[in-house]
C-alpha cells in the first residue's frame, strides 16, 4: 500500500501570518536536516504593493543558530496563480523578492548543500523596502532519512 502525502511530507509553520511579516528581519525556526534530505520554504505574500525583502538561507551547528553560515539555494516564483517560474540558482547573498501581492516564492534546499557540521537550516527575510507585506512562511520537509521521522517535529 502506498503512503499518503501527509505520511511522507512534514508541513510546519516557519513564520506565522503577520500584517508586516518582513519587519525586524525575521528568521524562521531552525530545521534539523539530519532527519530530512530536502526542505522548501514557501514565502507567501498576500497583500503588499511595495515592500521587498532579501531571502537568505543559512546552516548552523545548533537549533539556536550557532555558527550561522549563509548558503546558495534555488528558488522559483508563482505570481498571481500564474504558472510556476523557472527554478533559479542564487548565491549565498540571497534573492530579493519583487514587490507585489498574491505571490509565492519557493526556496529549495538540499541537505547535502549545507556546510559540514551545520545540519540546522533556516531562512531569513531581510527587509529592503520598508512597506508592510501581509505574509507568512510555510515549511515543507521531505525525503525523510527514516520513515518514522515524518512524525518528528524536525525543529
Amino acid at each position: 500500500m502506498s503512503q499518503s502525502l501527509t505520511e511522507t511530507l512534514l508541513v510546519r509553520t516557519g513564520l506565522a501570518p503577520l500584517a508586516d511579516v518582513q519587519t525586524g528581519d525575521p528568521t524562521t525556526d531552525w530545521f534539523d536536516m539530519r532527519i530530512y534530505r530536502r526542505i522548501v520554504f514557501a514565502y507567501i505574500k498576500g497583500v503588499g504593493a511595495t515592500g521587498t525583502a532579501t531571502l537568505t538561507v543559512s546552516g548552523a551547528s545548533t537549533n539556536t543558530g550557532t555558527g550561522t553560515e549563509d548558503i546558495a539555494y534555488k528558488y522559483r516564483n508563482h505570481a498571481n496563480a500564474a504558472a510556476p517560474g523557472a527554478l533559479t540558482s542564487v548565491a549565498a547573498t540571497g534573492y530579493t523578492v519583487v514587490a507585489g501581492s498574491s505571490e509565492t516564492t519557493l526556496v529549495e534546499v538540499d541537505a547535502a548543500d549545507l556546510p559540514d557540521g551545520k545540519p540546522w537550516c533556516s531562512m531569513t527575510l531581510t527587509e529592503v523596502v520598508d512597506s508592510p507585506v501581509l505574509g507568512c512562511v510555510v515549511v515543507l520537509l521531505s525525503s525523510a532519512r527514516d520513515e518514522m521521522a515524518v512524525l518528528s517535529a524536525g525543529v
